[in-house]
C-alpha cells in the first residue's frame, strides 16, 4: 500500500510540475518614466528566424492588441518575405500604416532543461519502522527511483519604441517553459506580454 501511495503522489507530483512548466514569466521590464499616456497603433515586428512561427507570433499579437482597444498590423503581412525584418525593411510601412510604434519581439535562445521527481518516499510519512538507511538515502541512489522529465525554455527579448523617436518606451525579457509544440503556447506567451503592457499603462 505505502509503494502504491508514494508512486501516486510521486505520478500527481510530476504531472503538476509538468503543467506548471507551461508557462511564461516576463522578467526585467523597464518603462521610460518620461513616456506618458497610451500607444494608439503597433507595428508589430517579430525577429524569429523561421517565417511560419514569425507570421504566427505577430498575428496573435495583432488579435490580442486589437481586443485591447489597440489597433496593430503585423509586419510579416506586409512584407511578405522569407528574410528576417530590419529597420531598414521595416520602416517604410510604419510610415505607410500611420503606427506611432513599432513592438519588437526578438528570439534570444532556446535550452533543454532536465528536471527530476523521486517516485518514491515523496510525501509518504516516514514511520519508527523505516530504515534509517532509507531515510538518508540520497535521490540519486539506485534504490530511489527518480520520474525524470524534459522541458524547454525559450528566452525572448521585447521591446516597444516610439515610432517618432525611435527610442524605447518599454523593454523587456520573457522566458516560456513548455514541453510540448511551443506553438501550442504563443497565446499565453502574447498574453503575458499584454498583461505586463497593460500594467505599465501603455495600452488600455
Amino acid at each position: 500500500m505505502k509503494t502504491t501511495s508514494a508512486c501516486l503522489i510521486g505520478i500527481l507530483l510530476s504531472a503538476v510540475l509538468i503543467s506548471a512548466c507551461a508557462s511564461t514569466k516576463i522578467i526585467g521590464s523597464w518603462k521610460d518614466s518620461g513616456f506618458h499616456g497610451t500607444v494608439k497603433k503597433v507595428m508589430v515586428v517579430a525577429v524569429v528566424r523561421s517565417r511560419a512561427p514569425r507570421a504566427l507570433i505577430e498575428k496573435e499579437f495583432v488579435g490580442q492588441l486589437q481586443n485591447h482597444g489597440t489597433a496593430a498590423v503585423g509586419a510579416e503581412s506586409l512584407l511578405q518575405s522569407d528574410e528576417l525584418p530590419t529597420r531598414e525593411t521595416v520602416s517604410p510601412y510604419v510610415i505607410r500604416e500611420k503606427a506611432d510604434s513599432i513592438l519588437v519581439i526578438k528570439f534570444i535562445k532556446k535550452e533543454t532543461i532536465e528536471s527530476h521527481v523521486p517516485e518514491s518516499n515523496q510525501g509518504v510519512p516516514v514511520t519508527f519502522d523505516a530504515d534509517m538507511n532509507t531515510i538518508f538515502q540520497p535521490f540519486s541512489d539506485p534504490g530511489e527511483r527518480d520520474i525524470a522529465y524534459d522541458y524547454t525554455k525559450t528566452t525572448m527579448h521585447l521591446a516597444l519604441y516610439s515610432a517618432e523617436t525611435a527610442k524605447p518606451v518599454w523593454t523587456a525579457t520573457s522566458e516560456t517553459l513548455y514541453q510540448d509544440n511551443p506553438v501550442n503556447h504563443i497565446r499565453s506567451f502574447v498574453s503575458a506580454v499584454l498583461k505586463n503592457l497593460v500594467s505599465e499603462k501603455l495600452i488600455p
